[in-house]
């Protein structure tokens, strides 16, 4: 890795990439988007002895450790955003003639890992404002979270700001990811006509600077040209940040815990 790229990487680093965490009494949801601008959902439920009571700001009051997790992909969001009045009011009907009666009005989502063991994603309001989702993942762990709409107080809205962050990433996440293609095709064919240059020139880059000569430059394009071809079939290092840990969480709940109000302000589950 040459300095350029190491000194790129260290201020990568110092860039917050958290996900966005909805706190509750019972159990926390933590909301990431992958670099694919799918939705990567975990609840955890709170450790025993601080149940039922607002989380302190510096104490770690969830179990990370008993976390489940689900991600939803384009359909699965799709799917919860074209149904969303229908599921807050209670008005949902599952369609699927496979689909069996006593879950005909309850709205959820299975996936299959590699060993075809299911995981589950179930949405059951109580009413418009109150909204409960559930998680059980292959291994049979299960979780839930409450999002609700305080209006009377205004002291929590996770169930809008779950719906906001949804309908964002339904509206644009194709066109962010075309977006963030083309952006990335174009700076690698700036850094490789500087590379072309720069290897022309015997590395004086300050020569490609001052010198204002009409020779012919090589361009960088997607053609099949040999020179591209070369190019395209050099290793390329990659980078997939890895899932926060449970160490990573803990060190999240200390940062953004907070405990302004009093315990009588958190909704009954």
């Amino acid at each position: 890795m040459s300095d350029t790229t190491s000194s790129i990487f260290d201020i990568l680093k110092k860039v917050n990439t958290y996900p966005v965490c909805l706190y509750g009494p019972y159990s926390r949801m933590s909301i990431d988007l992958s670099m694919e601008n799918t939705l990567q959902i975990g609840i955890a439920p709170i450790i025993e002895e601080h149940k039922g009571s607002k989380p302190q700001k510096g104490v770690n009051s969830y179990n990370n450790d008993a976390k489940v997790s689900f991600t939803l992909n384009f359909n699965d969001m799709y799917h919860i955003y074209n149904n969303w009045t229908p599921i807050i009011t209670n008005q949902y009907v599952n369609n699927d003639p496979k689909c069996p009666p006593d879950n005909k009005n309850k709205f959820g989502l299975i996936h299959f890992n590699k060993e075809k063991k299911p995981s589950f994603f179930n949405v059951i309001a109580s009413d418009k404002n109150k909204v409960t989702i559930t998680i059980r993942d292959a291994s049979g762990k299960t979780a839930q979270f409450m999002l609700i709409n305080d209006f009377a107080t205004g002291k929590n809205y996770s169930l809008l700001h779950f719906y906001n962050i949804l309908k964002s990433v339904v509206t644009n996440g194709a066109y962010d990811i075309l977006l963030f293609q083309a952006s990335v095709k174009k700076l690698r064919s700036a850094l490789y006509d500087m590379s072309q240059t720069s290897n022309n020139n015997g590395g004086n880059n300050n020569y490609s600077r001052n010198n204002n000569s009409s020779a012919p430059q090589q361009n960088y394009n997607n053609s099949s040209a040999p020179q591209q071809q070369n190019y395209n079939n050099q290793p390329q290092a990659s980078y997939t940040p890895s899932a926060a840990s449970s160490e990573e969480m803990s060190e999240i709940d200390a940062i953004f815990n907070q405990s302004d109000d009093d315990d009588n302000n958190w909704p009954s589950m």
